[in-house]
């Protein structure tokens, strides 16, 4: 049976010098970890060959094509991962066709750097912003969109929202997939010292 497979991840820790080149001290992954009451601040689209396909803003992460700074197929290492999980959702051929050619469509637009801006962030007017625009990408409302084009779900996704999060996607999908299969170390993958 076809499948579509998600992978929700966080970023490892800034090195110190990672932290001295960029002179931050900020862990944003760790930040969104926790404002979104989630394990996870990303998720990219697992593709057949292994590659992963999704929206970040790493511009100093290796690429496959695609914009460094947005939507890109990047190789399944680019960075250093704190967290990776999978979320398998078995489909039909022609949803996980649909899913894809969407992501595929979105490849080269730019990350949507406003979605974090603390103004639009904290934001109690949740009229003001669509997570739906495509014009520019944050990680969770591209795969969220792709679940609706697909569609992968029978039902619309309901709620009035301003932003989609991965804690948010992860709840949307939990009809669809086994939710303890899925918050276990991803089989065959090596991990890091520094991964859970």
């Amino acid at each position: 049976m076809p499948t579509v497979t998600m992978r929700f991840s966080r970023a490892a820790p800034p090195t110190w010098r990672e932290r001295w080149q960029t002179k931050t001290l900020i862990d944003y992954s760790l930040w969104i970890c926790r404002l979104t009451h989630s394990p996870f601040s990303h998720v990219d689209l697992v593709l057949d060959d292994g590659n992963l396909l999704g929206s970040s803003n790493s511009p100093q992460a290796p690429i496959v094509r695609g914009n460094a700074a947005g939507v890109a197929v990047r190789p399944p290492d680019y960075q250093r991962f704190y967290t990776r999980r999978d979320v398998v959702i078995p489909t039909t051929p022609q949803r996980k066709k649909r899913f894809e050619a969407f992501c595929e469509a979105q490849l080269g637009k730019p990350f949507d750097t406003a979605a974090l801006m603390p103004r639009q962030w904290l934001s109690p007017n949740f009229h003001d912003r669509d997570w739906h625009a495509n014009a520019a990408w944050w990680c969770a409302e591209l795969m969220t969109c792709a679940t609706e084009a697909a569609p992968l779900l029978d039902w619309p996704i309901p709620g009035i929202k301003n932003r989609v999060t991965c804690a948010d996607l992860i709840l949307i999908l939990a009809p669809l997939y086994d939710f303890s299969v899925a918050m276990q170390p991803i089989p065959g993958l090596e991990l890091e010292r520094w991964e859970q």
